[in-house]
């Protein structure tokens, strides 16, 4: 790990995160509290955030990295890759096609440049899966105005014909495939198990 990112007296954990959106804006309280964001030379759309934090009684240095997904950055990714310690690789619980490119995108760029590095699936937007949920609920129970006031996200999937979110059982059984150490399900709005997602990460 680069040394700026290393507390003398803390052990340093690099956490990687990929694919849906898991910027600042989604760091749990606990981790946001002291963080400090840090401006990457090599590129200005690699952000990085750095924080110091007691987790089981040991003090940690943690330096998460959030990178760009988009195909003009794919030689660059890699190059944050060295001494990473563990990948939250995440998509969208309400997005088929981020769901998708776990398999067909993300896991292929992870496995080839950094190989033997754990991986945490994580499922986001869980409070739009949930009220997916409950709206489709209403609708099978003859309410017909069930999705008119949804979340822009959730109308928007609901319009698609044939797709549905990811199903818990079908996050659990892409984790398996990929070989990922865990698999999780958290929401940014709701804070709903994010700090378990970052504990586990720094564990």
């Amino acid at each position: 790990m680069s040394s700026h990112f290393i507390h003398d007296k803390c052990l340093p954990r690099r956490v990687h995160s990929y694919s849906v959106s898991l910027s600042c804006e989604l760091l749990p309280t606990h981790v946001l509290d002291g963080c400090k964001k840090c401006a990457l030379t090599c590129n200005p759309s690699f952000d990085n955030y750095t924080t110091s934090l007691m987790v089981d009684g040991k003090p940690i240095s943690l330096g998460l990295w959030d990178t760009a997904g988009q195909e003009d950055y794919d030689r660059l990714r890699p190059l944050s890759y060295p001494q990473t310690d563990v990948f939250l690789l995440c998509f969208s619980l309400i997005n088929p096609a981020s769901f998708d490119n776990v398999r067909s995108k993300w896991y292929p760029e992870i496995d080839h440049h950094a190989p033997n590095i754990p991986i945490i699936l994580v499922g986001t937007k869980l409070d739009l899966k949930e009220e997916y949920d409950r709206r489709e609920d209403a609708e099978k129970n003859g309410d017909r105005h069930a999705f008119e006031n949804a979340s822009k996200e959730v109308k928007e999937l609901k319009e698609k014909k044939r797709q549905r979110p990811i199903e818990f059982r079908d996050g659990l059984a892409c984790a398996r495939e990929i070989g990922a150490y865990k698999y999780l399900v958290c929401s940014a709005l709701t804070q709903s198990n994010l700090k378990g997602v970052f504990d586990e990460a720094i564990r």
